[in-house]
């Protein structure tokens, strides 16, 4: 696939989502449900802030430890930081390895494929 490609799958499957939870936004934000059970987009956004508040918090302390800076107002923005770069730590990661998923889903398959032969011959002792 060319990078071309590449980026245009890329940005039709995020328009696609971004439609998606545009049109579900509603009822993912309601604040609470028959049961009194918080909205599941609420749920994730307070997971993503308290998650952003403590990466934040801990890059404060590293800084002032460091240098004697006090940076307690930035925690928050450090922390968005911090889960933006972590997420694109995980996605260089995850592409290098792409290689080896690929092959682990194929011989996972072989081996499945395998398995359905023999129970078709009855050759299996499972």
């Amino acid at each position: 696939m060319t990078r071309r490609t590449c980026v245009t799958i890329t940005v039709s499957l995020t328009v696609i989502i971004l439609a998606v939870v545009a049109v579900q936004m509603p009822m993912l934000a309601q604040e609470n449900d028959d049961n009194g059970q918080t909205g599941v987009l609420n749920r994730l956004l307070t997971y993503l802030d308290t998650l952003a508040v403590g990466i934040g918090s801990f890059i404060v302390f590293i800084v002032k430890e460091i240098s004697g800076v006090k940076l307690s107002s930035m925690a928050r923005p450090l922390g968005y930081l911090g889960e933006m770069t972590i997420l694109l730590l995980a996605i260089e990661l995850l592409e290098g390895a792409k290689k080896v998923f690929w092959f682990l889903v194929v011989l996972g398959w072989g081996l499945i494929a395998i398995r359905v032969a023999l129970e078709i011959l009855n050759v299996s002792q499972v």
